[in-house]
């Protein structure tokens, strides 16, 4: 008899390790990692400042014509300041964009006129601003980018007249303001500090080309060429919708 129960038992915990066997086997749904959005996409604005060096390449032209040219650089710095908007797509980690900036500055410089010695010319950027494409990689938070386009400025040049003989006392001044078009090429990095907020240091040169003035106070007519170029560095903070 108990030969028999022993048989039946072993009977049946084998057909029920062939039944389990035969049951689906039910895994775990898989987890995926939310893909994060891209961080450089969108419409921003932002605020920057910094400071640029300016060199005017300088042809005084008398009546006599290029025989007669004096040519000489003139250097100046100052600061500026400003905004800007732009809008950028990202696709992958490349991102392209379109920008616009206006920056208020006080860049300057007084230079004396060689062999005119002491009639100056100053000459100062009011006022630049920029249209510019984009184009950047991106690496996590980091963007890094070149920048290009369109660029104008308001610029302001003051010539002094001074009496021949010494003690030279300011005989007349006069100054001529114009609007320049030129354009600008350069680049930076962009940082994401925080879902809608980033902060850039960027590089630019800016060549406003060549042109020339005609002051009235030299009882000549002196011819005044210019050919006017910046070089800018600014840190911004941007904020984007």
């Amino acid at each position: 008899m108990k030969t028999i129960l022993s048989t039946l038992c072993a009977l049946a915990l084998s057909a029920t390790g062939v039944l389990a066997a035969d049951l689906p086997v039910r895994t775990a749904p898989a987890h995926y990692a939310p893909v994060a959005p891209p961080l450089f996409a969108g419409f921003y604005a932002g605020l920057n400042f910094g400071g640029g060096w300016q060199r005017n390449q300088i042809d005084d032209i008398p009546p006599c014509g290029r025989p007669c040219t004096i040519s000489f650089d003139a250097n100046g710095n100052g600061m500026l300041a400003g905004a800007h908007a732009g809008a950028n797509w990202q696709m992958g980690p490349w991102v392209f964009g379109l920008e616009t900036d206006f920056d208020l500055t006080n860049i300057h410089h007084k230079t004396e006129v060689p062999l005119s010695e002491p009639d100056t010319v100053a000459s100062r950027i009011v006022w630049e601003g920029s249209l510019r494409a984009r184009m950047g990689y991106a690496i996590d938070r980091v963007l890094v980018y070149v920048t290009g386009g369109l660029a104008y400025a308001n610029i302001k040049h003051t010539y002094d007249l001074y009496s021949a003989s010494a003690p030279h006392t300011l005989v007349a001044t006069e100054s001529l303001s114009r609007v320049r078009p030129g354009w600008t090429l350069g680049g930076g990095v962009e940082y994401a500090f925080a879902p809608a907020w980033s902060a850039r240091l960027e590089y630019r040169y800016s060549d406003f080309g060549r042109y020339s003035d005609s002051p009235s106070i030299y009882a000549l007519s002196y011819t005044e060429r210019h050919r006017e170029a910046t070089h800018g560095a600014r840190f911004g903070v941007s904020y984007r919708f």
